[in-house]
């Protein structure tokens, strides 16, 4: 998996599994799930902060200029290069298996940002 892919599962489908009421067991597997990839999009966190700090147009006491909807004025280089951090393949964390979830109903939208942490 991406970090990408980390990404949208931590903001889609661990979210809406970790609101899910399942087995004990099965919710202490979604929780480690969310551990993890929470610990691992802190690498990511640390990342993008320094490419802000590297790209993003700064005042005169040296602070990030946020615009009108509290974004930093980036250059395109700074996508361009938070693009290849976002397709960078994150560390692997072992999946849980759908078995474990138990009889709980998702979306097949947070099946999706799930991808590969979820096995058959």
């Amino acid at each position: 998996m991406t970090y990408g892919d980390l990404l949208q599962a931590q903001q889609i489908g661990l979210p809406e599994l970790l609101a899910k009421s399942m087995p004990i067991k099965a919710a202490m597997k979604v929780r480690v799930l969310a551990r993890k990839v929470r610990a691992e999009l802190t690498t990511y966190e640390e990342m993008r902060e320094a490419m802000l700090e590297k790209y993003a147009e700064k005042d005169g006491a040296g602070e990030v200029i946020l615009n009108a909807a509290g974004q930093a004025n980036v250059p395109a280089s700074f996508w361009r290069e938070m693009n290849e951090v976002l397709a960078a393949e994150a560390p692997a964390i072992e999946p849980i298996s759908v078995a474990d979830l138990g009889e709980i109903d998702v979306t097949p939208g947070a099946l999706a940002a799930l991808g590969d942490l979820l096995t058959e």
